[in-house]
């Protein structure tokens, strides 16, 4: 199975996951029964695998754009051979990890917001002029609200995993996140 595909059905299993869960708190906080509604569960996994796909080529234009690690300079020595090719030490390269991090959090995540709300607003049937007017009125704080967990997740992700793995620990910081945005929703 391909990466992408793998990722896509990782973030859609966790998606479906973390309104369930929140579905589960919210019955609890107040004290209810808990019945689940999977109508929102399966709006979250939708999204999630719409979503996935183009944030996996997103992040992995990223790192081919702006490399985590760069070849260190240190006078023509080499660390020794791998499949016969010369290797040399690398380290991680500060200022395209900022690149990464600052298109990532300036566009990406505001891209990523409003798409969201975009989509939640039209799975519950509103007309192109309410997705419109709900986007408007709820980016600004779903924006803030993303910009006190999403930097610290970039971060991490950028100085310390490969591209791969990026995304299913993104998935894995996503579960806590969409269960925020559950009970945002309304569960």
């Amino acid at each position: 199975m391909s990466a992408i595909i793998n990722a896509s059905i990782q973030a859609a299993l966790l998606s479906a996951f973390s309104n369930l869960l929140a579905q589960s708190l919210q019955a609890y906080k107040l004290n209810t029964s808990l019945s689940f509604d999977f109508t929102p569960a399966y709006q979250f996994a939708l999204y999630a695998l719409l979503s996935t796909p183009p944030n996996f080529i997103w992040q992995e234009w990223l790192e081919a754009a702006f490399p985590a690690n760069v070849s260190a300079p240190v006078d023509g020595k080499v660390t020794g051979r791998e499949n016969g090719n010369t290797v040399r030490p690398t380290r991680v390269s500060k200022s395209n990890t900022l690149k990464k991090f600052l298109l990532d959090q300036l566009l990406g995540g505001p891209v990523n917001n409003a798409l969201f709300l975009a989509a939640m607003a039209g799975f519950r049937g509103l007309p192109m002029e309410g997705v419109v007017q709900y986007v408007r009125a709820e980016f600004i704080p779903l924006s803030l609200a993303s910009y006190k967990l999403w930097p610290f997740v970039s971060i991490i992700a950028f100085v310390f995993l490969p591209v791969e793995r990026r995304l299913l620990f993104g998935g894995l910081v996503a579960l806590g996140w969409n269960i925020y945005l559950s009970l945002l929703m309304g569960a």
